[in-house]
């Protein structure tokens, strides 16, 4: 039960974090955006300068994964795990719900669909903003992120247990 009452906090969370910030300022998330649509808005003079630098969004990713990183491990130690073997396992459940719920949910049924996350100058390409594959093939990245988020919270908790 412990188990899904976070998932649906987590899953909350996240919510509260991506949805607002994405509505707000589309540039922000710019690289969660399909490449074709990334492409357009480089192209056009009005967002010259705004966009996030590569070196910025790397340094949020690092910060992200670590706040994740110590976020789950104390939740997994207050759920009881406290092997290495449980610890992954734990993490790695509620990073699968909320990549799940991230792709499912917030990218195929929101973001392919709602037209308040498309950016100006890029309306046109309905094609790009409805594909689920881009969503998909983030998924499937977001498996591998959750891999390495799993092992470094379950040897948190083995270090410091």
């Amino acid at each position: 039960m412990l188990f899904i009452i976070e998932s649906i906090i987590l899953c909350s969370l996240f919510t509260l974090i991506v949805v607002p910030s994405t509505l707000k300022d589309p540039l922000k998330q710019i690289d969660n955006y399909p490449p074709a649509i990334r492409q357009r808005v480089k192209s056009l003079p009005d967002y010259n300068g705004k966009i996030p630098t590569n070196k910025k969004v790397l340094s949020t990713k690092i910060i992200g994964i670590i706040l994740f990183v110590v976020m789950f491990s104390i939740l997994v130690y207050l759920s009881g795990a406290r092997k290495f073997v449980s610890a992954f396992t734990y993490t790695f459940g509620l990073c699968m719900i909320i990549n799940l719920f991230d792709v499912l949910i917030l990218d195929i049924a929101f973001f392919c669909h709602y037209k308040r996350y498309r950016i100006p100058g890029t309306e046109d390409m309905v094609k790009e903003y409805e594909s689920p594959w881009f969503h998909i093939i983030g998924g499937v990245k977001g498996i591998f992120i959750s891999i390495v988020i799993s092992i470094m919270s379950a040897g948190l908790i083995v270090a410091v247990v």
